[in-house]
């Protein structure tokens, strides 16, 4: 009994998103440095997530990268950012870094 409650936790944590986008955040577009040559670049956002859940259990990547995404789009908005382009991949610790522009 207790295995299946551990498997069902397991499970539903990861299908959930961890984070929500801000209602600034949703102004905030991921671009790539093709679409950037005239904006403003502002600095760099930082973003890390979890990677691994119970048990050093690995999450999906693409769960990740979404909220690596959400993340960073929250962030920029301290910045008055409204664009950001990703300098790299997630990596495998749940980390992300992103380049914020104001292009508007």
């Amino acid at each position: 009994m207790k295995l299946i409650s551990v498997a069902t936790i397991l499970l539903s944590t990861t299908a959930c998103t961890w984070v929500s986008l801000s209602e600034k955040g949703a102004q905030v577009t991921i671009s790539n440095s093709n679409n950037v040559v005239l904006c403003q670049r502002l600095g760099s956002v930082n973003a890390k997530t979890r990677a691994t859940l119970l048990f050093s259990a690995k999450r999906n990547e693409e769960k990740i990268a979404t909220e690596l995404s959400v993340l960073a789009r929250n962030e920029a908005t301290k910045m008055n950012a409204d664009t950001l382009v990703a300098e790299s991949p997630p990596n495998e610790k749940g980390e992300q870094r992103f380049i914020a522009y104001r292009c508007q």
